[in-house]
């Protein structure tokens, strides 16, 4: 892998061209995931992706720190003057990257593997991870780390080294 000359974390999918991180959550390897049962309301209707971190149900917000942050001591809290829910709009979660790079152009790539993650479960990250490279030709570098779906809260010195190794 070439050494990159800048690095970007993004917390997100990793989605092959022509397929947006919804065709992936519709997949059959995404059955497991736990990420849709905390949308908190049709994205069509209100125009968003929401989850509800200040939610007053205590089994939703178990349910929210179960998926997202279930090997951290606890979900972190919202902060007083932030929003009462996230959301993300619905034209973000459907985006495709719509052009194929062109051959020996593709950046050098890496990712976090996250083997204890319920939001977006083990199967589902291969699945994302062989698309990608079988679309693009070339390989992914992966990081391997025993972790839920926020290493950065949970391990973040691992995450840190994992992101210094995607560079070395």
């Amino acid at each position: 892998m070439r050494k990159p000359a800048s690095l970007v974390y993004v917390c997100a999918f990793m989605t092959p061209p022509d397929q947006s991180a919804n065709d992936v959550s519709q997949h059959a390897v995404m059955a497991a995931g736990m990420a849709p049962s905390v949308f908190c309301a049709d994205a069509d209707a209100v125009g968003a992706m929401r989850i509800n971190p200040a939610s007053e149900e205590a089994a939703y917000r178990a349910r929210l720190t179960e998926t997202f942050f279930s090997a951290t001591r606890r979900a972190p809290r919202p902060h007083a003057s932030s929003r009462r829910s996230i959301a993300t709009s619905p034209s973000v979660w459907r985006a495709s990257l719509r052009r194929r790079p062109s051959a020996g152009s593709a950046a050098s790539r890496a990712t976090t593997f996250t083997v204890s993650d319920r939001a977006i479960p083990p199967a589902a990250q291969d699945f994302m991870i062989a698309s990608v490279d079988s679309a693009l030709g070339s390989k992914t570098h992966v990081q391997t780390l025993w972790a839920s779906h926020s290493p950065f809260l949970s391990q973040p010195d691992k995450l840190a080294a994992a992101l210094i190794a995607a560079t070395a």
